[in-house]
Parts: structure tokens; C-alpha cells; sequence
């Protein structure tokens, strides 16, 4: 199991919470295991059973998350949905790999770095020069 790297529950329910957010990673982590082990990630997964778009459809974004403060970026985000609760993965420039679970004010996040799943995704952008920490901002 993935190793936390932050929890903050709500103070109502904080048992329910770790639930859900276990819940979500691992869902997450078995929608990611399913295109690892696709002969065409970029083709759609199931159509007839549990379906999948082509990976470059499954996420809502990635982004560059800057310090408000530096301009230089913290990580780079993969959104896979938002609202309340909202999922997304975290690419940190010390290798970290994060699966972030939030929830109105609440979170738990969860250390992926080592995971199969993890190391698939960083592979994916990394082929495609998206997790480059050193980029020039463009004015």
C-alpha cells in the first residue's frame, strides 16, 4: 500500500474519509494498471465491459502548478477530476509521485513514486518532455 504524504480529514468523520480516499486511489490505480497493460493505451479500453477512454481523454488537465510567491514550479498536475471530491496526480521535481484525494477543505494524499502505476505515468510524460522543472516562462 501507498504510504500517506499528507492527511488532513474532517473532524466529523475522519474514518469515512480514509475510506473514500482509499477508495479513489485505488480505483485510480487500477484505471491506470488497465492501460499499462493495454495493447493501445491511446485506442478506448472495454468498450463492451468497464469502459475507458484513450488515455490522452482520461484526464480533465496537466499543468504546471507555480509558487505564488517564486514563479518556479512546484509540480506538475495531472487533474483526472475536480469539484468536490476531486483526484490528480502530483509529479514533484524530487521524483515524488503524489495520488492527491481532496474534499471541500479536506485531503489525504498518498505516495505512488514506486508503484508500477506511478512509474507507467512518469514514463508517459516523460516521453513526451512534460515533466521539464527547468522550462522558461514565456511573457
Amino acid at each position: 500500500m501507498a504510504q500517506r504524504t499528507f492527511y488532513n480529514p474532517p473532524s466529523s468523520n475522519p474514518d469515512e474519509f480514509n475510506r473514500a480516499a482509499l477508495d479513489h486511489l485505488e480505483s485510480r490505480q487500477d484505471d491506470i494498471s488497465r492501460y499499462m497493460n493495454a495493447a493501445d493505451p491511446w485506442e478506448s479500453i472495454d468498450p463492451d465491459e468497464d469502459y475507458l477512454p484513450p488515455f490522452n481523454e482520461y484526464g480533465l488537465c496537466f499543468d504546471a502548478v507555480e509558487n505564488d510567491d517564486t514563479e518556479a514550479i512546484e509540480y506538475f498536475r495531472f487533474q483526472i477530476s475536480c469539484g468536490g471530491p476531486s483526484e490528480e496526480y502530483r509529479f514533484h521535481p524530487n521524483g515524488l509521485i503524489e495520488f492527491v484525494y481532496l474534499d471541500w477543505f479536506t485531503g489525504a494524499g498518498f505516495d505512488v513514486s514506486n508503484t508500477d502505476e506511478g512509474k507507467w505515468l512518469r514514463n508517459q510524460y516523460k516521453e513526451l518532455d512534460m515533466l521539464n522543472f527547468r522550462q522558461e516562462r514565456v511573457a
